[in-house]
């Protein structure tokens, strides 16, 4: 749908290279004056009837998906986003789980407040996950697992692509004339003309082509795996369709299939995983995506490992086997309590939740918080505005900055009630009541034995844990204004104009694409933000096992929204600096 407006008169693409062919994509993808079309579309089709669409808008980016998806405004419920599936066009590299870390954090973020993400980890265009970001021989159950609770928990609603319930792989044939796919055909015609050996160009088709994901369904173990009576389909069956088949696995209560049942399931029958905020977690660990959904009276931890490696990490919330809901392992997982520290086998995942009501510490810490909030209001603003007033000469211009920013947000509070709303805004206030007071050195001596309230004791820079577990949601919130406010923090995200924002995330680094020389026919869609340079990992398990715990020790980070970023934090290094 984002490619229904052309550039006007259809012209050629520049060529100061004088290839052979340029891509087209500049002039008919997402172009300048498409929001005209959609919304005439809208208008004389859909818009008045009670219907859900979902737009395949390859183009879009997260920045822009608002305008596309907004609940009043948008021309579209969902759309599917092609950031994630620019990933898959470079699995001859690699796969990269920080980048994809970066662009989903960024896409649920984006559209936390007024938009919905079209979830979904295959489509007919890309090979099998299970064969190129996963292991379909050894691992082909864990990973499939993995992956489809990775995605399945997220923000949005989730698409199955029919044959990934089942753990579908990518496909052999032996010639190029077993692939209907045009664009296989005329890549391998190309390069053949060039001289490229037959074998090297099926092998990338057997890991790139589109067709290994058009394979007909595997039903069963009969005739055409179950798909057709016909003599010939037209396209062929994967052969291992005898192993691999919806009937048998129906039968196997430890199979693929009823993972997903068991996964669907869970999200069905926890509001968590539909309502609840995404903030991602071990941002910096290339093994472990973990993340966390969480709603005013639950918060679940979402642990996968996405490699084929063990996975060791540390978190700062301890969690317990009477709070795990699911895992993909045969065996039981062995009795713990509040542990920290974990060791996942490859591909392992486990989803923890954490029930605030039942331990009871949410609801009377809430109406204790609410308490002493309407207390001290009226005092805590008049410091506030004395503390303005007193150092408003020695603010920097990137202070005043972030001030106004947060200020901004402050006025955009997520789903949370009116009373909650003036507990953000109180808190808020504290905090910057704190950063301004930073700038003196002798008024932060002065004040640190005097403030003592309980909300600064859950929160306070000196301290040494920060326990979620026990934390409201607009006390989260409050907590990650407060450490934007620390300027070795906010600096990454401003440019030299104070009162312009750098669109670029802080902890993933941005890199320029660089021209690949790797023979390919799937490289359409540019993905300028891939961290090329984590392509490459070592595949020992001590190596990697060192690897994870140098670089996620005792951190657990999470990430903040602003108009067209996305700010990765992290507790740990957040309080190292606050300390110092």
């Amino acid at each position: 749908i984002s490619h229904i407006k052309k550039k006007p008169g259809l012209p050629d693409l520049p060529n100061p290279k004088q290839l052979e062919f340029v891509s087209s994509f500049d002039y008919h993808m997402n172009v300048e004056g498409i929001e005209e079309f959609l919304t005439e579309f809208k208008c004389e089709t859909y818009g008045t009837r009670d219907v859900v669409t979902v737009g395949e808008a390859n183009g879009v980016s997260a920045d822009q998906a608002v305008e596309w998806v907004d609940e009043e405004t948008g021309k579209f419920n969902m759309i599917f986003q092609f950031e994630v599936t620019n990933l898959w066009d470079k699995t001859l590299s690699g796969f990269n789980v920080l980048a994809l870390k970066r662009i989903i954090t960024r896409w649920q973020k984006s559209l936390e407040k007024t938009g919905w993400n079209a979830l979904f980890i295959e489509n007919h265009d890309k090979p099998r996950i299970v064969s190129t970001w996963g292991d379909d021989k050894e691992y082909l159950r864990e990973c499939a697992t993995s992956f489809a609770t990775l995605y399945m928990l997220m923000m949005g609603t989730p698409f199955v692509y029919q044959g990934q319930e089942i753990g579908m792989t990518n496909v052999h044939f032996p010639t190029i004339t077993d692939y209907p796919d045009v664009a296989a055909r005329n890549f391998y015609n190309l390069e053949s003309a060039k001289g490229v050996d037959h074998d090297k160009l099926m092998q990338i088709i057997y890991v790139t082509g589109r067709d290994n994901a058009r394979t007909p369904m595997q039903w069963d173990d009969s005739l055409n795996a179950g798909f057709s009576t016909a003599q010939q389909t037209w396209i062929g069956v994967n052969p291992n369709y005898a192993n691999i088949n919806v009937a048998q696995q129906e039968k196997d209560e430890h199979s693929i299939l009823n993972f997903y049942k068991r996964l669907i399931r869970l999200r069905k029958e926890n509001d968590v995983f539909v309502y609840g905020i995404y903030d991602l977690i071990l941002s910096n660990h290339k093994q472990i995506f973990g993340y966390t959904r969480t709603s005013d009276t639950k918060r679940a931890y979402v642990l996968t490992n996405l490699t084929d490696c063990v996975a060791k990490f540390t978190l700062n919330q301890g969690l317990s086997s009477s709070q795990l809901v699911l895992s993909n392992l045969h065996v039981p997982i062995a009795e713990h309590k509040d542990e920290k520290s974990f060791k996942f086998h490859p591909y392992e995942i486990r989803v923890y939740i954490i029930d605030y009501k039942e331990k009871g510490l949410h609801h009377p810490q809430k109406q204790k918080h609410a308490t002493d909030q309407s207390k001290n209001k009226q005092s805590t603003l008049s410091t506030v505005t004395k503390g303005k007033d007193d150092t408003s000469k020695s603010l920097t211009r990137k202070q005043s900055t972030s001030l106004q920013k947060l200020e901004q947000m402050s006025r955009y509070p997520l789903n949370h009630a009116e009373q909650h709303q003036k507990n953000i805004i109180s808190a808020l206030a504290q905090a910057t009541s704190r950063a301004l007071s930073e700038t003196s050195s002798q008024q932060e001596s002065s004040e640190s034995d005097s403030v003592s309230t309980d909300q600064e004791k859950i929160i306070s820079r000196q301290s040494s844990e920060i326990d979620p577990e026990n934390e409201l949601m607009y006390m989260k919130r409050e907590r990650q204004r407060s450490l934007v406010l620390n300027l070795e923090n906010i600096a990454p995200a401003m440019q030299d104009d104070p009162n312009s924002l750098d669109q670029r995330p802080r902890s993933f680094s941005t890199v320029t694409t660089r021209v690949s020389r790797t023979l390919s026919f799937i490289g359409h869609h540019s993905d300028s933000s891939s961290d090329e340079d984590d392509d490459k990992k070592e595949t020992t398990t001590n190596e990697i096992e060192e690897k994870s715990i140098g670089l996620s020790g005792k951190d657990i980070g999470y990430s903040v929204s602003y108009d067209k970023t996305v700010e990765d934090f992290s507790f740990t290094s957040t309080r190292e600096q606050a300390q110092k």
